[in-house]
């Protein structure tokens, strides 16, 4: 599988169209960026999670934490600048930890 080009500099000067939005409990932050149109992209968000908040703290147990799913006809790719996100992918429901080091990471369509 081909890896991922991302050009940092390019998100974290991409144009915010919406937001930003603190979130249950301001735990984490969303804001909904125009899409470089080097990435091929057509739903770009910058997701801050705050690691200080009792919730982030919950892990998994997060009440925004997704249920395990399925897109149909779409990617999603992860990119960590700092700190490190979980995921809960596969049919065999495996938990992954993203860096900075081991992203971008692309989930892609009929995946869970």
């Amino acid at each position: 599988m081909a890896k991922i080009e991302v050009n940092v500099k390019e998100l974290e000067v991409a144009k915010v169209v919406s937001g930003p939005f603190d979130l249950f409990s301001d735990s984490f932050r969303i804001e909904f960026l125009e899409p470089p149109t080097s990435l091929n992209a057509t739903v770009l968000m910058r997701a801050t999670y705050f690691s200080s908040s009792p919730l982030i703290q919950q892990g998994k147990s997060h009440p925004q934490s997704p249920p395990l799913h399925l897109h149909f006809d779409q990617s999603e790719t992860f990119l960590v600048v700092s700190g490190s996100v979980g995921t809960t992918e596969t049919w065999a429901a495996k938990d992954e930890v993203w860096t900075a080091e081991n992203t971008p990471h692309e989930i892609k369509p009929w995946v869970p």
